[in-house]
C-alpha cells in the first residue's frame, strides 16, 4: 500500500469527524468530552485502576502536560484522584475513583449507541 500525505490526512480529518459526531449528545448527557471519557477507560483498564501521567499520556497520544490539564476538573468532580507512589515519591499516579466507575459505566451505554449510530 501506498501511503502518502493526503491518505494520512484523510484519515486524521475521518478520526475527527467521528469524535464530533460521536461529542454532541454525549457531553450533554454526561458532562465529559469524548477524550475525557477515553482517559477514564484507560484507567478503567488498568492494573489497580492507575497510571502514571506520563504512561497514560503515552496511551492517549498526548503530552503528560495535556493528561495534567484534563485531569484537574475531573478531580474537582470526584471522577479522579491523585496518588503518590510509596517507593517513589517522584511518582504520581492518576486513579480511577468509585465515582469515576460509575460514570464510565454510565457513559458507556451512549457512547457505544452513538458509535453504532456512526458506524
Amino acid at each position: 500500500m501506498n501511503i502518502n500525505a493526503n491518505n494520512i490526512l484523510g484519515l486524521l480529518q475521518a478520526a475527527d469527524l467521528v469524535k464530533a459526531r460521536l461529542q454532541g449528545e454525549f457531553s450533554a448527557v454526561h458532562g465529559l468530552s469524548v477524550n475525557e471519557f477515553i482517559m477514564l477507560l484507560h484507567l478503567e483498564k488498568a492494573d489497580l485502576l492507575r497510571l502514571s501521567r506520563v504512561e497514560l499520556a503515552k496511551r492517549m497520544n498526548v503530552s503528560p502536560s495535556t493528561i495534567t490539564r484534563m485531569a484537574a476538573p475531573l478531580e474537582k468532580l470526584g471522577l479522579l484522584d491523585r496518588q503518590q507512589d510509596k517507593r517513589d515519591a517522584r511518582l504520581a499516579f492518576v486513579l480511577l475513583t468509585e465515582a469515576g466507575l460509575q460514570k464510565v459505566d454510565e457513559a458507556r451505554v451512549t457512547f457505544e449507541k452513538k458509535a453504532d449510530q456512526v458506524f
